[in-house]
């Protein structure tokens, strides 16, 4: 005979400005609101015996809890996800959020802003708080017949999706509740959107993204569903399918979430409530980016980001289209909208690609290189994985990503890997990275300049005024080579728009790491032919190593597809509205491009040079590095020009000119 307490439902009870909340836990799950506790219990038992002939054992959560933060004074978190936000319990799953108070946001660049050291879970509950704030935007701003459609196939889909039971929306309140459910579905998706993070962010991601897609290296990426994503993007999906169940307060939050999460790779979800959902924390005007363009120019020190988020907030509407919701904004927000992407600008172009900072994250990015193929870490973040596993009708199943070695077995992640199964106060974190750096590499010169933050390096061009004076003559001296064989007028205008075009194709671009690769050895060896005068004494260069790295070609992704709402509720692309914007829209990064110098002896030579004890004719020997990689780097930018001009011809005309033959 069962134990009654066994035949019981589990149901929480908590308090907002709104009223109480009462909750099953269960799947599908029920919410019900009322304006009493004991109207919200009462309604729980009623439920409750009708559906399961059971009784319910009450957890009463109390009420939100507020956090200090900088840049919203607080941060409100609503009693449900107390517990995983403050734990109290000893939970494995609640540690993958805690890893991130351990994960800068922004790679090393506090070694060049001291105070830029901004975190991955400041900014998670700092998307989280605007999170709720749209959702209630859009409830008050969209007129009434879109948000009473988009309620009631809200209804339809949580009911269809077996999220929650139809007997939660059979109430007066079916509005209120409906409201709550998708701003605590939001709070999720943006608390975790960026729970599967490697240590320092994306710059240890890309070394992952170029590890795995590297031919020397031992594994590739097998082709699936979502591999059109960013990696941190397919662990968070693998970490909250997986291993997500102590996230959430209840279960149907979380299958709610990965719908939310898998919405943009699946075709029978790009049409969904959760589709629109993810929009709000992923497009071009987000709350993402609405962060940490705040956080990270305030904590920078630099006074960029400042702009009015609350009415950018406050402009947000529901659209209703043919057979999606789509997220605009009103016509009166258009000048908070576009003081928020002139910002994001702003904070790109000073913190993102500060040379210093771009060096600092492509040294880590080499070592870590090393630590994935000397230490075998990618084995240890990937177990063995059976084809047939894969044999899964439901939407939120994984696996969402699958490498394979060169003999062909089959790997997927394993989330256990982000905490350490001996330990789980240890976690694969900033720390962890410094530390194996510091057993393994202390000697190498790559870690002594990241541990001991070490000016051993030459930029050969820091500013777009720089690159730009050199980048024209290169260019100009190609097309004019080019055009001696080649039947096609070119001009070097002509050449920078087609540099910038094929760093956006992946394939083009590993064309051009191969390329820079054998031109950074071959520009080594010239480096050790150059002599110089000292005290009378012929001297040598002494070893020197050269890196190259390339930046994204535009700091926005697509602007234009920002839509503003008019008063007759007709949309508009924002960059029609706006000629700034559109300008800004069409603006490349224009340093494509960096490339160091990098050695113990370069503060010293930089010295001599000051101090002028270096004879005149030779006092300018890092001048003289700039001018000796010109040739190299001519060299290599016109073989892969060349190359592609005549094999693809009309691709190239297409590029450049926006037309094919």
């Amino acid at each position: 005979m069962k134990n009654k307490k066994e035949n019981k439902k589990k149901a929480i009870i908590y308090k907002d400005e709104e009223g109480y909340w009462g909750e099953i836990l269960d799947l599908p799950g029920f919410l019900c609101y009322g304006t009493s506790k004991e109207d919200v219990k009462d309604r729980l038992r009623e439920w409750t015996r009708k559906k399961y002939n059971q009784d319910v054992t009450f957890e009463n959560l109390g009420k939100s809890l507020y956090i200090r933060d900088p840049i919203y004074n607080y941060i409100e978190i609503d009693a449900p996800l107390t517990p995983i936000i403050n734990p109290r319990f000893s939970s494995e799953e609640v540690l993958f959020l805690q890893r991130l108070r351990y994960i800068k946001q922004n790679g090393l660049a506090y070694l060049v802003y001291p105070s830029l050291n901004t975190t991955r879970f400041e900014h998670s509950i700092g998307t989280m708080q605007l999170a709720k704030k749209v959702i209630d935007s859009i409830f008050t701003n969209s007129d009434d017949e879109t948000i009473k459609q988009f309620v009631e196939d809200a209804v339809k889909q949580l009911i269809d999706k077996q999220i929650f039971d139809k007997e939660t929306f059979d109430t007066p309140n079916k509005f209120i509740i409906v409201r709550k459910i998708l701003k605590l579905i939001s709070c999720y998706l943006a608390l975790f959107h960026d729970i599967g993070q490697l240590p320092f962010s994306h710059t240890l991601e890309s070394a992952i993204e170029e590890f795995l897609e590297d031919p020397k290296y031992n594994y590739e990426i097998v082709e699936n569903k979502t591999i059109k994503t960013k990696y941190h993007e397919l662990f968070s999906l693998e970490i909250i399918a997986g291993k997500g169940t102590g996230l959430f307060h209840s279960k149907n939050y979380k299958e709610a979430t990965l719908l939310c999460l898998l919405s943009e790779y699946k075709e029978n979800l790009e049409n969904s409530i959760f589709a629109t959902l993810k929009k709000i924390v992923s497009s071009e005007v987000d709350i993402d980016r609405g962060d940490f363009t705040q956080r990270d120019g305030y904590m920078s020190g630099s006074n960029f980001g400042i702009f009015d988020i609350d009415r950018v907030i406050r402009s947000f509407k529901l659209q209703k289209g043919d057979k999606k919701y789509g997220i605009c904004i009103d016509s009166k927000g258009l000048r908070a909208v576009e003081s928020l992407l002139v910002e994001r600008y702003k904070v790109y172009k000073t913190l993102a690609y500060h040379h210093k900072v771009i060096f600092f994250n492509l040294i880590l990015k080499d070592l870590f290189k090393e630590m994935l193929d000397e230490d075998k870490i990618i084995t240890k973040m990937f177990d063995e994985y059976e084809e047939k596993e894969k044999n899964n009708s439901k939407d939120i199943e994984g696996p969402f990503l699958i490498i394979k070695n060169k003999n062909g077995k089959l790997f997927r992640f394993k989330p256990e890997f982000f905490i350490h199964p001996d330990d789980n106060s240890l976690y694969f974190d900033d720390a962890y990275i410094l530390k194996e750096i510091s057993k393994k590499y202390k000697n190498k010169l790559f870690a002594d300049i990241i541990l001991n933050r070490r000016s051993y390096s030459h930029s050969l061009w820091k500013r777009e005024a720089d690159f730009r004076e050199i980048r024209k003559k290169i260019l100009q001296k190609i097309a004019n080579e080019i055009n001696k064989s080649i039947l096609i007028p070119i001009e070097e205008k002509d050449l920078n728009k087609f540099l910038i075009k094929l760093r956006e194709g992946k394939d083009n671009r590993r064309h051009m790491f191969k390329l820079f690769r054998e031109f950074c050895e071959t520009f080594q060896e010239k480096l050790k032919e150059i002599k110089y005068k000292e005290s009378g004494k012929i001297k040598s260069l002494p070893e020197i190593q050269v890196l190259i790295t390339y930046s994204d070609p535009t700091i926005f992704g697509n602007i234009s597809n920002i839509l503003i709402l008019n008063d007759s509720e007709s949309s508009q692309s924002i960059i029609k509205l706006s000629k700034m914007l559109e300008e800004i829209n069409e603006l490349p990064n224009e340093i494509g491009y960096y490339i160091f110098v990098v050695s113990k002896e370069i503060p010293e030579l930089k010295q001599k040079i000051r101090d002028e004890k270096i004879n005149d004719e030779n006092n300018r020997l890092i001048e003289k590095l700039n001018e000796l990689i010109m040739p190299a780097l001519e060299s290599a930018l016109q073989e892969v020009i060349t190359d592609f001009i005549e094999k693809k011809t009309e691709k190239f005309e297409e590029l450049v000119w926006n037309k094919s033959k």
